[in-house]
């Protein structure tokens, strides 16, 4: 338990404050880019370039602070019909699975990431790495996120906690 709030407490405001960041640099430049475009009627490359990378990085953190928010979407057809006893099985069964994904994202986003740094960019000359670094970095939060869920589900679970379905 003190795990999740350490990580409720330190980590989720810091990514938050990031995406907020990540978010007013995209609005910005976006902005930006238009009235270069459309008033000006000399547009400036860069702009896409930095809204891009922007818009990867809000989504991969995105993901993690859904899935902290347990706001992702997920189907209950089945689910609700199991007694709670079955439903903490599957949910510790199906957070296992995807720490499985989360490590395969991790090492194959680190490798892609990682041949794609001597690439540069066109305008910016930002190493293309930088952008792909996002899904490993977000996989690792999710994993994170994911082992302290779990650690949560088993700590919190009684055996005679039982619905009576």
């Amino acid at each position: 338990m003190k795990r999740k709030k350490m990580i409720e407490k330190h980590l989720d405001p810091l990514i938050e404050i990031v995406l907020a960041i990540l978010m007013a640099v995209t609005i910005c430049t976006v902005f930006t880019g238009v009235v270069f475009r459309y008033v000006l009627l000399s547009p400036l490359a860069w702009t896409e370039e930095i809204a891009r990378l922007c818009l990867v990085w809000m989504t991969f953190l995105g993901a993690y602070i859904a899935m902290r928010r347990d706001k992702h979407m997920y189907i209950q057809l089945f689910y609700d019909h199991f007694s709670l006893h079955w439903k903490k099985k599957i949910d510790i069964i199906g957070n296992a699975f995807l720490i499985s994904f989360y490590i395969l994202l991790i090492i194959y986003g680190n490798k892609y990431a990682n041949a794609f740094m001597s690439d540069l960019s066109p305008y910016l000359e930002i190493p293309l790495g930088v952008s792909y670094m996002a899904l490993p970095i977000a996989a690792f939060l999710l994993l994170i996120g994911t082992i302290s869920r779990i650690y949560h589900m088993i700590t919190s679970y009684h055996p005679d906690q039982r619905d009576s379905e």
